[in-house]
């Protein structure tokens, strides 16, 4: 189904189904309405905005692009080894989870995360080339993830954050933010450019990890603890600092 010349609405209050090499396609705006959408291995693109209204989207092996503004709104969304790109801003609102595991979900414009209540993020790469922000309840980036974006990353995880075995979160040019109940960066890495500020509640395990800033300041604002065993917590232009008096070091080799 196409439209080559205006706009495409398509609303449904059931399953929409456009997998199996489907194709939607709009040279202007896109909106999309339906109980679910079944796009694995399918293709949505749209030449303007797109609005997705969907409470289950499947893009497992799929491709979704827009060449401005892309919002998703629902339940679940499932991108495994499926990619999702935006020239304009994108925006996700879920009410479940979001599962991007080999996945690819890129952006020209911000990306912001508004809610979910896990993000999936194993192999799969979240990034924008502005500014990047994802809220969730637990947010996994573990397992050869990569969150990155060419200005301020903040990640918020109401319990968990993970990014441990070669997960990688950094900002190209300015400083990340990581708040969170308790962050898991075994052996993997997290990079400012202009700070780090690591706000976490509970235990904060850097075993054989990495947490940098090239330059301004790293700061633990709080932590219950600390374990930077084989770790490294620098500072290479500026100062680490650390605001939580009542926080348990552990830093044998590290």
């Amino acid at each position: 189904m196409s439209s080559r010349d205006g706009a495409l609405d398509v609303q449904l209050t059931g399953a929409l189904l456009n997998g199996a090499d489907g194709a939607l396609v709009s040279q202007g705006r896109m909106d999309i309405g339906a109980a679910s959408l079944d796009n694995a291995g399918g293709v949505l693109s749209s030449g303007g905005q797109l609005q997705l209204a969907v409470d289950s989207l499947g893009n497992q092996g799929g491709s979704i692009d827009a060449q401005q503004a892309m919002t998703v709104t629902g339940t679940h969304l499932d991108n495994s080894n499926g990619r999702i790109a935006g020239n304009g801003s994108l925006v996700f609102d879920l009410r479940g989870n979001l599962i991007n595991t080999n996945g690819e979900i890129v952006s020209a414009g911000s990306l912001l995360l508004k809610q979910a209540q896990q993000l999936l993020n194993h192999g799969g790469k979240i990034v924008s080339r502005a500014g990047l922000e994802l809220n969730a309840g637990t947010l996994d980036n573990s397992q050869g993830g990569a969150v990155a974006a060419r200005n301020q990353v903040k990640l918020v995880a109401g319990s968990t954050l993970r990014n441990d075995a070669a997960g990688q979160i950094f900002s190209e040019s300015a400083d990340v933010f990581l708040q969170a109940a308790a962050l898991i960066n075994q052996q993997g890495q997290v990079q400012g450019r202009s700070g780090l500020l690591l706000d976490i509640a509970g235990a904060l395990n850097n075993r054989g990890g990495t947490l940098l800033t090239q330059g301004g300041n790293l700061v633990v604002q709080r932590a219950a603890s600390l374990d930077n065993q084989a770790g490294v917590l620098a500072s290479v232009g500026g100062r680490s600092i650390s605001r939580s008096p009542a926080c348990s070091i552990t830093a044998r080799a590290g």
